[in-house]
């Protein structure tokens, strides 16, 4: 089984404290934070399978006390490369965010590489250029304020396993849960809203 994708990780580690006659340190990852005020959050994320050039994407929708508007998931039967993915897990996010009739929204993927590509023009004669364009063009017109941001994967968990469902469904076969969703998404909003003492 593939590494679905590169991601990034950071962790803070918090000052190194004496227990019982040794040092031990805590690590504190970084995790999931709610929008501000009347502000959703659409994480997105993409999954790449290299030995079948196919992949998955993944996004969730949130308001500001952290609660489930949407999610989705997807299969992608051809895509180039693990940016191929994320960018098409962003465009599938935002066509369904534009349909629900969102209109001040914060993007977050942890593709530091697809936020680079979306907040400028370095990648639109790239061989993902076409894709990256649109991305901006229905950033900037189906939005009142939208914000593209990366985030380290600790803060993209549930995006990443809706992502990797993607990869088992069928050939172009997609789904849509506005407010009821399966368990495993459940239970990674679950932990994202623990670890911010929700």
């Amino acid at each position: 089984m593939a590494h679905v994708h590169k991601y990034l990780t950071t962790a803070h580690e918090a000052p190194a404290k004496r227990q019982e006659g040794r040092i031990q340190e805590q690590q504190q990852k970084e995790r999931w934070s709610r929008p501000p005020p009347k502000i959703l959050k659409i994480n997105t994320d993409g999954a790449y399978l290299k030995e079948s050039n196919s992949g998955g994407w993944g996004f969730v929708i949130r308001n500001d006390c952290g609660m489930v508007i949407a999610a989705g998931a997807g299969n992608l039967g051809q895509v180039s490369n693990a940016l191929h993915s994320e960018a098409m897990a962003m465009l599938h996010a935002i066509n369904a965010a534009t349909q629900m009739g969102c209109h001040c929204v914060i993007m977050e993927t942890d593709s530091v590489q697809l936020q680079s590509a979306v907040n400028n023009e370095d990648y639109d004669l790239s061989t993902l250029g076409a894709i990256f364009k649109d991305i901006k063009f229905k950033l900037r017109v189906s939005f009142n304020h939208v914000t593209v941001v990366s985030c380290p994967r600790t803060c993209n968990v549930v995006a990443y396993c809706l992502a990797a469902y993607g990869t088992k469904l069928g050939a172009g076969i997609s789904e849509i849960w506005l407010d009821e969703c399966p368990d495993f998404v459940n239970d990674a909003v679950a932990g994202d809203l623990s670890s911010i003492g929700s």
